[in-house]
């Protein structure tokens, strides 16, 4: 045992032996199962240390394995023209059967301090945009909790612009690309999205079936 160790120890026997210590003066066999229970303390900090490290590199790697990259992103690519391209994109699914006629979708553009967004809002639909389960359960129970509607009433919208909603956002994902780590609240990438249904043709759409 060092010197050092054994100061320690004889200190620290000594502050929580208080008056006793006067009767029965520390031993080295008190001094050894302090320094005994030093090392132990200090081994555990160490092993915490090294499971938090660990941990964060899980962590860390984790967020990496997370980071993605769209097929068509181009580094430096100004937004107004990625913009255009999705546009193109849009009306090539439509032409392709990929996203159902008569749906017309508005491709805009916002900037702002230390970022950007691109929101895709369906403006014009020949089908029905909301879920008619959904709203005939609403309308059943105005004051239940969403979330306790049926199955075929979860979805906020038709199953076909649900679908087309999944590929608007298919389309505009090739062009980001996101390295962001929102654990630690920090956020890159290239644009913020947004795929919605204009308010306005929703309502109308309800108001069309009734409700």
């Amino acid at each position: 045992m060092t010197a050092k160790i054994y100061d320690f120890a004889v200190h620290y026997l000594n502050r929580r032996m208080g008056a006793a210590a006067e009767q029965r003066p520390v031993t080295i066999r008190d001094a050894e199962i302090v320094a005994a229970a030093v090392r132990l303390d200090d081994a555990l900090a160490t092993a915490r240390q090294a499971i938090a490290v660990d941990d964060e590199s899980k962590r860390l790697a984790a967020v990496r394995a997370a980071h993605w990259q769209g097929s068509k992103y181009e580094r430096g690519r100004d937004l107004k023209l990625v913009a255009s391209d999705l546009r193109r994109d849009i009306a090539a699914a439509r032409h392709d059967g990929e996203l159902p006629e008569g749906l017309r979708v508005s491709v805009r553009i916002s900037r702002y301090s230390m970022g950007q967004s691109l929101d895709l809002t369906i403006t014009g639909s020949a089908t029905n945009v909301s879920n008619p389960a959904r709203l005939a359960w609403t309308a059943a129970n105005p004051h239940a909790c969403r979330s306790k509607a049926p199955p075929d009433g979860q979805p906020h919208h038709s199953a076909e612009i649900g679908a087309a909603m999944a590929k608007l956002e298919e389309l505009a994902n090739a062009y980001i690309y996101d390295r962001s780590d929102t654990l630690t609240d920090y956020f890159d990438s290239a644009f913020c999205l947004s795929v919605t249904v204009d308010g306005a043709l929703e309502r109308a759409h309800r108001e069309a079936l009734g409700y």
